[in-house]
């Protein structure tokens, strides 16, 4: 240990009563260092896509500090180090994941450097007490801030830049704590599997199980019985060394078992029963005996561990159930819902209400063939969402709140009661008239169809108004277009605007990309702004009090997905999950970044596909992708971006690549309906399952013979997806033309193969009298969103 302070010790925060308040809270709401990547990536198939890469000097100092390395001249690295870290720090520099990896992930210089201090560390102690002597007081004054006046801005900032000082450790362990205590247990997993390299899979425990270095760990725990599997394990344990895959602290002082039974408590806040208990089976086989403290009691950290985790899983099940409520997109700001019941239907609707037609004409992606999941004739753009007994739906210019049970209309109906009301206008609150209906379906040729979300939160209706044009390739020939706005009404005073609302864009160059997600007095939306070359992706947080704007933070820039003459008409959204924001950018990047002050997590690229078909075909069918926001569960993002073939599945802390789909595999799919304990699911045309672990395809309905649903010549396949789905207690619900499925969750093996499982028997959608569409559900109703109706029917 070099440069290192006394032993620090934390107070009792991880007693079980914290935890158990951890869990309301919740409920409610690689050996020597190696150089930087030098060879240019092959040609792109698609449009470009750039970050804000580190430039050629910073590498030309990186490439010196590795020559001084060679010879062993220490305090001469750091020194170059440093320069770049001072100095680009918050640019970014790939990560060598693996090289035929369709991904490529970058972390920020400064964390790259400290990653590269920390695995010099290994073979040169100099080099990380040459930096400590160079850094250390800054480090200090920050933490002597920090620690009296419990400033979490400051820890962090420590925590960033200064993170091998010598109260690096302090740093990251204190946030942990702070975030765990403010039900974050995600972010407090983050900083806390910062603490030693053995907390994800390390160089040695990668060469011994397979598992990529930097992943998390639980995939490579042996079977408890498997004697010989423990043995090699615990060899790699114990060896463990800094991967450049994952950034971690190489000499904390507190225990490798101290760290993982945090870990453990955190799974245990997150209701993880089997995370929580293979952490314990780590601390029982590695940790044999350490003991440690927690809530005034001593004891064996496995054996303490134990205690908690059968005293929480008990009452676990006295705790608050999840929100029922379908307040946004795909039920939850994590867009991973499932419906906590069963949905029963029976009876007639309890009442239908009408809606206007969205012609899709004009539509480029599509072209002549049938619509993915939809019809050209009549898409399905609507997405309700249910709060308690309302239902608010969003549509062309205006929208509309009617009650849950008997479809009545809500709050005070703007219109004077000598006005007849059309069909589709009952219950209509709040109008947006700076646009007509041509333009808010989207006018002129044009990539990309128009959707009308919803979201409900902190007492506010949000939703993306005015055109849906995310670029114009018109030019002057068209006539000035207003842009689209983001709406704001109040929940609590009868739909009227909140103060601060609308909020347009900054100018006649700037887009809000569809329906904002919203938590904790904040709304956050992804924004572009075009240049004439180049489209920049950002993100931006606005106040719900006032609309002001909190942050903006620009991710990267790419070429758009077409070019003149055609309009993008596009309703890309983001997820929130836990003090993270995640984006599916469908521009060949994806993103991590804090919904506290929007400083970028990571940032992953992805080779783009280009829009133009071969030999006269229309273009991919994987293009007619428009409401595939990420998919948070289970510490993984999952994304299914507009402009490729692939569904990615990432280490959601990290943005390491956990797997992608093959190449053409499912280019139908254009939702991700959420995730079961073993599979993700996801639907167009088919309905499919991917093997959560691996990404294989498991699974696919209706069987196609092995045919790729959407290759050419390929013949539709009946049935047909027909609108959204969902997954709920009893199974997941997959909508098509004539009927309503339910499918048990997992497949059944017959032979050599998976196959679909029915848990009912389809429920025929004329029997009720109703359009199929898209299906949202809460309070036991079930919303079924069609063409040109919204219709309720009870399901118990």
């Amino acid at each position: 240990m070099v440069g290192r302070r006394g032993p620090w010790r934390t107070r009792a925060c991880i007693a079980v009563v914290l935890v158990r308040a951890a869990l309301a809270a919740g409920a409610s709401s690689a050996g020597a260092a190696q150089p930087p990547r030098e060879t240019q990536p092959a040609p792109p198939s698609g449009p470009v896509v750039s970050v804000d890469e580190v430039g050629p000097q910073s590498l030309a100092h990186l490439r010196q500090a590795r020559r001084f390395v060679d010879a062993g001249r220490w305090a001469e690295a750091v020194d170059s180090l440093r320069r770049v870290m001072d100095s680009d720090g918050e640019r970014w520099i790939a990560v060598p994941d693996a090289a035929d990896a369709p991904l490529t992930r970058y972390m920020t210089v400064v964390q790259y450097g400290h990653s590269l201090l920390a695995r010099w560390n290994a073979a040169g102690p100099d080099a990380l007490r040459a930096y400590r002597g160079a850094v250390d007081d800054a480090a200090d004054r920050l933490w002597r801030e920090a620690e009296s006046t419990r400033d979490i801005e400051r820890l962090e900032t420590l925590a960033e830049k200064y993170f091998l000082a010598s109260r690096g450790d302090d740093a990251a362990a204190r946030l942990g704590e702070i975030l765990f205590e403010q039900g974050k247990f995600a972010e407090a997993r983050r900083w806390w599997e910062r603490l030693h390299p053995a907390l994800r899979v390390s160089p040695r425990l990668a060469a011994a199980t397979g598992i990529p270095a930097g992943r998390p760990i639980g995939p490579t725990i042996p079977d408890p019985d498997a004697a010989d599997a423990w043995t090699a394990w615990l060899d790699a344990d114990r060896r463990a060394e800094p991967s450049a895959a994952w950034l971690a602290y190489p000499d904390s002082n507190l225990s490798l078992a101290e760290c993982r039974a945090r870990l453990a408590l955190v799974s245990i806040a997150e209701r993880d029963w089997a995370g929580a208990e293979r952490e314990r089976t780590v601390l029982d086989r590695a940790h044999p005996g350490e003991r440690g403290a927690i809530a005034g009691r001593d004891g064996p950290w496995s054996e303490l561990v134990a205690d908690i985790l059968e005293s929480e899983r008990s009452a676990a099940s006295g705790l608050p159930n999840p929100s029922e409520d379908w307040p946004t997109f795909a039920g939850e700001p994590a867009r991973s819902h499932r419906v906590p019941h069963g949905l029963d239907i029976g009876g007639p609707p309890l009442w239908k209400l009408a809606l206007p037609r969205v012609d899709d004409g004009g539509d480029g992606v599509a072209g002549n063939r049938p619509r993915i999941a939809e019809s050209s004739d009549g898409i399905l753009p609507y997405f309700p969402v249910i709060v308690g007994r309302r239902v608010f739906v969003a549509q062309p210019e205006s929208l509309r709140a009617v009650d849950l049970w008997t479809g009545r209309p809500l709050f005070a109906d703007m219109r004077s009661s000598d006005v007849p009301i059309e069909p589709t206008a009952a219950g209509v609150f709040h109008e947006h008239t700076d646009v007509t209906p041509s333009i808010a379906v989207g006018d002129g040729r044009r990539i990309g169809t128009v959707r009308y979300t919803v979201t409900v939160g902190s007492d506010a209706i949000l939703a993306r108004m005015g055109s849906p044009v995310s670029r114009r390739h018109d030019g002057a020939a068209a006539e000035p277009r207003p842009p689209g706005v983001i709406v704001g009404a109040d929940l609590a005073a009868e739909g009227r605007l909140r103060a601060g609302f609308p909020i347009e864009p900054d100018g006649a160059d700037w887009a809000f990309e569809g329906t904002p997600v919203c938590a904790e007095g904040r709304l956050y939306v992804g924004m572009r702004r075009h240049g004439e070359v180049r489209t920049e992706l950002l993100v931006a947080a606005f106040d719900l009090a006032n609309g002001r704007r909190v942050w903006r933070r620009a991710i990267g820039a790419a070429e758009p997905t077409a070019g003149p003459p055609w309009n993008e008409v596009f309703h890309p959204l983001l997820a929130l999950e836990r003090g993270t924001v995640y984006v599916n950018s469908n521009l060949g990047m994806l993103a991590a970044l804090s919904a506290r002050d929007g400083t970028l997590r990571w940032i992953a690229t992805y080779p783009r596909r280009a829009l133009a078909g071969t030999a006269g075909e229309p273009p991919a069918l994987h293009f007619q992708r428009s409401l595939t926001p990420p998919v948070v569960a289970n510490n993984r993002m999952f994304a299914a971006p507009m402009d490729s073939d692939r569904l990615f599945a990432l280490d959601a802390v990290s943005g390491q690549l956990l797997w992608a789909s093959s190449a053409e595999t499912a280019t139908d799919i254009v939702h991700i309906l959420g995730v079961t304990d073993d599979d993700v699911i996801a639907s167009g045309d088919c309905l499919y399952w991917f093997d959560l672990r691996t990404g294989a395809l498991r699974c696919r309905f209706p069987p196609t013979s092995g045919t790729t649903p959407g290759r050419s010549g390929f013949a539709r396949p009946s049935p047909r997806g027909y609108g959204r789905g969902l997954l709920a207690a009893d199974g997941i619900y997959w909508p098509t033309r004539d009927a309503l499925y339910r499918f048990a969750w997992q497949p059944r093996r017959i032979g050599d193969q998976w196959q679909a499982w029915p848990a009912a028997m389809p429920r025929v959608w004329s029997v009720y009298g109703i359009q199929p569409g898209n299906l949202v559900a809460a309070h036991h109703v079930l919303l079924v969103a069609g063409a040109t109706e919204l219709a309720a029917i009870r399901a118990w």
